[in-house]
């Protein structure tokens, strides 16, 4: 066996045990979820950070990782609110080529 999970009565996994077999060796993750349910972070089981999520109401808009370094990833999403990709930028309509009209002298 690599991993163990733990569940709380909501049906939220609370933590994760891996064995010196997994890939990334033996550890525990601890997930810490708000009153909605949402997964707003998780943390090695000495209690350090590893990584935090951000939500506006029911819509993820980044993550924050903190090992093995601080890299801040914004998510693009769905009309479900399902993340679909995660950039380092703020996601902008200004860069999106396909979002603006292109413009030159002959038609401004």
């Amino acid at each position: 066996m690599l991993a163990s999970y733990y569940y709380n009565y909501r049906g939220l996994r609370t933590r994760k045990v891996t064995t010196a077999s997994a890939p990334q060796g033996s550890g525990t993750v601890i997930y810490h979820y708000d009153e909605a349910g949402h997964l707003i972070g998780e943390s090695a089981g000495s209690g350090s950070p590893i990584r935090t999520y951000v939500w506006r109401d029911d819509v993820p808009l980044a993550q924050i990782d903190y090992v093995p370094s601080r890299r801040v990833l914004y998510f693009d999403v769905d009309q479900l609110h399902t993340p679909r990709d995660a950039r380092d930028v703020i996601p902008s309509l200004s860069r999106d080529p396909g979002f603006l009209p292109e413009f030159t002298l002959s038609n401004v």
